[in-house]
């Protein structure tokens, strides 16, 4: 996902993350690795201009308790529309 990113492959990228959720759905991860990866991904959806995208996936973390309202999220929320 790292990767496509910094090769400005957004799309692929997310494309990624998609695979990469459901994978771990099933087999784990912790709870601050799904929150820091969830975290990038909205960060790429807002860098790729998908502000619906970006706050449904923030609402879906909120909502799944993956993320916290706090700190970062906030911050985040405040920039979408």
């Amino acid at each position: 996902m790292v990767a496509h990113h910094l090769n400005g492959d957004i799309p692929a990228a997310l494309e990624v993350y998609e695979g990469l959720k459901s994978c771990t759905t099933k087999e784990g991860g912790t709870g601050p690795e799904k929150a820091q990866t969830l975290l990038y991904v909205i960060k790429l959806s807002m860098e790729q201009g998908d502000d619906e995208g970006a706050l449904r996936r923030l609402q879906e973390g909120l909502e799944s308790k993956i993320i916290s309202p706090r700190g970062e999220v906030s911050q985040m929320r405040g920039r979408l529309p």
